[in-house]
């Protein structure tokens, strides 16, 4: 889900990456900003693009993760684990399609 976008500076884009069994809902922002029931891990990246210098920028990307208690974190801990080098390796892909695109233009 898109939690902001800013262009041509930042997009922001969230999931829920653990929830209790049985959980059901719409993806929605709301889920991002009120307190969820234990259980819950939530996730947000960014893309930000910051100028530096008259034809150049730096372009940055972050993931946070907020787990509402320990079981979601270890939860979430046995996923990151799983996924992690796959998810870094996408990644720098994606820097570097974004590189290749700003080169282009």
């Amino acid at each position: 889900m898109r939690l902001a976008d800013d262009p041509p500076v930042e997009v922001v884009i969230g999931t829920v990456v653990v929830a209790p069994a049985g959980a059901r809902g719409r993806l929605t922002r709301d889920v991002f900003q009120r307190t969820l029931p234990p259980g819950f891990a939530l996730a947000a990246m960014n893309f930000r693009v910051i100028p530096d210098g008259p034809d150049a920028s730096v372009v940055s990307t972050e993931t946070r993760v907020f787990a509402n208690s320990a079981g979601a974190r270890r939860r979430f801990a046995v996923y990151w684990r799983l996924i992690y080098p796959g998810s870094a390796i996408i990644r720098r892909m994606w820097l570097r399609a974004i590189e290749q695109r700003a080169l282009r233009e």
